[in-house]
Formats: C-alpha cells, sequence, structure tokens
C-alpha cells in the first residue's frame, strides 16, 4: 500500500472504492491499532498564554528583557501605592480626628478646660484649636480672636496666631488678634511673644502690642484683674475704632460714629452686660454721648 493511500486516509480523502481497498490492505490492521492508542493518550492542556510568554522570552534581546522586567514590576508598585494610600487615610482618620476646634459667634464667650486643666476663656467670634491626642508631648493652642489663658506649670506651652506666637511656662495671660491690632498682656508669669523676627519677653502687668505694623512694649496699671474673667473688654492705648469693633461684637449692634475722631487713643474698659453702662464707659472719657434706636447706636459729640 503505498504512502499516498495512507496520507489520504489520515486526510479523509479517500474514494469509496479507495476505502474499501485500504481497509482490506495488512498495513489499515496496523494502522488501525496505532490510532486506537494515540486516542487513548491525553497530553496536558496547555496554557496558550503563558508559552507564548515563554517563548517571547527566550527569543528577546536583553534590552527587551528589561523592558519586560519593567512590565512586571509595574503591579507590585501599584500594589504599593494603594497600601500607602490606606495607611494614609487610617492616619488621618485616627489620628487627626482628635483634633479639638472650639469657636464663638457674636456676644458669646466660652470657658474652655484644656486636657492639662489649663483654662481659656475665648471672647466673642473668637476660635482655638488644639490636638487633643498628642497634648502631653505638645502643648499647643492655635487661636483666632481674643481670649484670656491660665496655663498649669508644666512643659512649654505655646499659643500660635497669623500674627505671632507666644510661649510660656506657666503664667496668666490674654492674646487679642482683631484685623490689624495685635495684643498680648501678660498678668502672671512670663511670655515670651516672637512676632516676625521680633522676640519680646513679657514680665507680669507688661503690654506687647502691634498696630498696622507698628509694635511696642507698655506696662499697665498694676492690681488689674484679666478683663475676660470679669465679663469686661480693656484696652490700653488703642485707637478709638478697635473699641468701637469690640462693642459691636460684644453687643450684636451697629455703631455710627460720623465727625467722631476714631484715631484717637483709648485706654478704659467696658462692660459685657449692661449695654448702657458700657455705652458710658467708652463715651464719657471722650466727651461723647449716644442714642440707642433699636439695633444701633449713634455717638455724637456733645
Amino acid at each position: 500500500m503505498s504512502e499516498k493511500y495512507i496520507e489520504k486516509w489520515l486526510n479523509g480523502e479517500l474514494s469509496e472504492q479507495e476505502k474499501q481497498e485500504f481497509e482490506n490492505s495488512p498495513e489499515f490492521e496496523s494502522l488501525k491499532k496505532l490510532t486506537s492508542s494515540i486516542e487513548k493518550f491525553k497530553a496536558p492542556e496547555l496554557d496558550k498564554e503563558k508559552e507564548w510568554e515563554r517563548i517571547k522570552a527566550t527569543i528577546y534581546d536583553n534590552s527587551n528583557e528589561k523592558s519586560k522586567k519593567s512590565v512586571q514590576w509595574f503591579p507590585t508598585f501599584i500594589k504599593v501605592a494603594a497600601a500607602i494610600a490606606i495607611i494614609a487615610t487610617a492616619y488621618i482618620y485616627f489620628f487627626t480626628n482628635n483634633i479639638t476646634t472650639i469657636s464663638t459667634s457674636v456676644a458669646e464667650k466660652k470657658t474652655v478646660v484644656l486636657p492639662d486643666s489649663s483654662i481659656v476663656i475665648l471672647n466673642s467670634l473668637s476660635s482655638i484649636t488644639y490636638d487633643d491626642s498628642n497634648w502631653d508631648n505638645q502643648r499647643e493652642v492655635k487661636m483666632e480672636g481674643e481670649a484670656l489663658f491660665t496655663v498649669k506649670k508644666g512643659s512649654k506651652f505655646e499659643v500660635k496666631s497669623s500674627s505671632g506666637t507666644i510661649k510660656v511656662l506657666g503664667t496668666e495671660f490674654n492674646v487679642r488678634e482683631r484685623g490689624s491690632l495685635f495684643e498680648v498682656i501678660c498678668y502672671e508669669g512670663l511670655v515670651q511673644v516672637n512676632k516676625g523676627n521680633e522676640e519680646v519677653r513679657l514680665t507680669s502687668n507688661k503690654i506687647f502690642s502691634s498696630l498696622a505694623g507698628k509694635s511696642s512694649v507698655k506696662e499697665k496699671a498694676t492690681g488689674i484683674t484679666p478683663h475676660l474673667a470679669s465679663n469686661e473688654s480693656a484696652f490700653y492705648s488703642v485707637p478709638f475704632k478697635e473699641v468701637l469693633n469690640e462693642f459691636e461684637r460684644q453687643y450684636q449692634v451697629d455703631i455710627s460714629s460720623k465727625n467722631i475722631d476714631l484715631q484717637r487713643d483709648f485706654t478704659g474698659k467696658f462692660t459685657h452686660t449692661d449695654i448702657d453702662l458700657a455705652l458710658k464707659s467708652i463715651t464719657v472719657p471722650l466727651d461723647l454721648s449716644y442714642k440707642i434706636n433699636g439695633g444701633k447706636v449713634i455717638l455724637s459729640k456733645k
């Protein structure tokens, strides 16, 4: 039987006559047994993609091999980046979640007890922020507006505002930051004020004042108690305009002050509990009169 017949049989191309002749030949029985054995044998399944990558790896040059390694490294980088993102998110949630912010609205004051039992009295439209979870390591308060601090002795205590930083070890002091006015009054102990390149140390009864970029240190009268603790606002040689601005914050009123010198220095105080008494306290020393009309206060010269 020729090889041509065998090839045609394997390809299914034999005619009926050729097929009968071939099946009657001795070669057919041998081929039939061989075919049966082959059919019983099952080769392992081939992972075409994996084999293709293996083949490519054997024929690629060194530069392509380096490129392939970079591609394989990229998924690992993605996993690491994802892990970092998860850790960062957890850190923000668990650690910054302990940041405490306390603020006041118009005509409102609050007394705040810090984690070490230091006390802060917040004036109206003011705020403080501190990290409760890290307080033992860093006694630091960020503030806006005005606040009276009574600090427990201990490690360094810092009060930070946009105008400057106050550093203390244990003392009582008042910080006022209103617009261009930045003022620190030391009632007891020692405080260090840092504003820009300036560094000033204040002892009891000393006042650091900075207004419109001009700084000075002055002394207040002895024996005067912290004004916020007495529900008062006190001023030491500040423009009258600053006094009126504070009055509006405390009593939620609008003040009309036409034909009045608002840059005139004022030293004095007013109460937060009686508007008539408060108005007398700031008008009589300057020989002014006032009239209350609803939510508006009209000031005029006598």
